[in-house]
């Protein structure tokens, strides 16, 4: 393991991101522990190489990432379920799956294997945060409502006010929806 910069990271992720090759991601976050994160390697590098032996081209990668401050109580409202109040960056830890594989037919069972660690990888982590990064879900998880009750109805009401109609709710393809 090493430390550094977010940016560094990120440069270099994109570096190695395999091209032509189909994707699924999820994430987790939970509290910081090196019990905890230990577990969770554990449990990404075992269904990894259980997938890996019926699909060798798999590429498989675990992201464990610090989460930003919230703004002071002064500062400008922030989107994420975290109070001015509290310390996520010292203590909660997003998680990152990524699986990337050349061949459609593989699909389902990939997918279902990485929502199959996604889960196992929270019920070992512990329940106390349910936060999803947005930009990391997968399909079938609910970033929005892992908020929390007060932020989606919130965002409920910004829509309201703002697309009366429901258009980027019923219109727009993808994304997560209200």
């Amino acid at each position: 393991m090493r430390i550094s910069e977010a940016s560094e990271f990120a440069t270099e992720l994109e570096e190695f991101q395999p091209m032509d090759s189909f994707a699924t991601y999820s994430t987790i976050s939970f509290p910081i522990s090196g019990a905890t994160l230990s577990k969770v390697h554990s449990l990404w590098k075992n269904a990894t190489l259980s997938v890996a032996s019926r699909h060798p081209n798999l590429t498989s990668v675990l992201t464990f990432q610090s989460i930003p401050p919230p703004p002071a109580a002064n500062g400008p409202q922030n989107s994420l379920p975290f109070t001015p109040t509290s310390t996520p960056h010292n203590n909660v830890v997003l998680t990152l799956f990524s699986f990337y594989w050349p061949q459609e037919v593989d699909s389902k069972e990939i997918k279902l294997a990485a929502r199959r660690l996604t889960d196992s990888a929270q019920l070992s982590a512990g329940s106390e945060t349910k936060y999803q990064y947005l930009n990391y879900a997968s399909a079938w998880q609910d970033p929005i409502g892992s908020y929390g009750t007060v932020a989606k109805e919130e965002l409920r009401q910004v829509a309201k006010l703002y697309d009366p109609t429901g258009f980027f709710q019923q219109s727009v393809t993808g994304g997560f929806k209200l």
